[in-house]
């Protein structure tokens, strides 16, 4: 018994370390992609992370199956696991894109792409921190949550501006022009991004006994509370007439 016990704790540990490495690879790809196309010299980085990428994500799947995921907390951190995925499934997406249409973006618009590459960069390395407090510090990973959504949004905004507006600010746009399409493969790498966000902050709600247990006190002020308003609600109340 004492065996198994140690034997499950073994794969946890070694899921936990896999699924932080592989929330860091989102941040590489998107660096790798900015340095690729602001130097306009072809590197093997993203094939080497597409490779690490493969390996560790079918490591990561053995690993749950043998770790039998069956409690509500694993079932959780698989489908954070999955939203993961998901984006570094959008960034192989970007990628494809890159290769078949960046040539075709004007000067201006192309160097408002290679800013962008970089802020995405930084913002997928936030999600990487927030998955990695999720595992020490549930306080800190709800902070690196809000920092997180809060990072995509800003982000979709000026990806908005990048596929509709010139730097002038005129907005005349065709759905077909380069900037367009892979201006939406970015604002999909983003959303699923944010998904990851609010998949810790549901873990964290779920599972922390701070955000499911209201202290003695706050249980009193939230009844006063109560009692006032029904005070309020019963001398609002229209008189009868005698």
């Amino acid at each position: 018994m004492a065996s198994r016990l140690f034997g499950y704790r073994g794969i946890q540990k070694q899921i936990e370390k896999k699924l932080l490495q592989f929330s860091y690879l989102p941040s590489k790809y998107f660096e790798a992609l900015y340095i690729e196309y602001s130097t306009k010299i072809p590197c093997h980085t993203l094939e080497i992370l597409e490779m690490e990428e493969k390996n560790v994500r079918n490591l990561l799947l053995k690993l749950m199956q043998d770790g039998q995921v069956d409690t509500k907390i694993e079932i959780e951190k698989f489908q954070l696991f999955q939203r993961i995925n998901e984006v570094l499934s959008k960034c192989k997406e970007v990628r494809l894109l890159l290769s078949e249409y960046a040539e075709q973006i004007v000067e201006e618009n192309y160097k408002r792409l290679l800013k962008l590459l970089k802020k995405i960069s930084e913002t997928a390395k936030i999600m990487h921190e927030d998955v990695d407090a999720l595992y020490d510090d549930y306080e800190l990973a709800m902070e690196k949550a809000a920092v997180l959504k809060e990072g995509c949004e800003k982000l979709l905004g000026e990806l908005y501006e990048f596929k509709f507006c010139d730097v002038e600010g005129k907005c005349e746009y065709s759905f077909e022009d380069p900037e367009v399409l892979i201006g939406n493969s970015l604002r999909d790498s983003l959303q699923e991004m944010s998904y990851v966000a609010e998949k810790v902050v549901h873990i964290v709600t779920t599972f922390s006994y701070k955000y499911n247990t209201k202290r003695p006190g706050e249980k009193k002020s939230e009844k006063k509370q109560k009692e006032k308003k029904a005070k309020k609600k019963v001398g609002k109340e229209p008189k009868k007439n005698a």
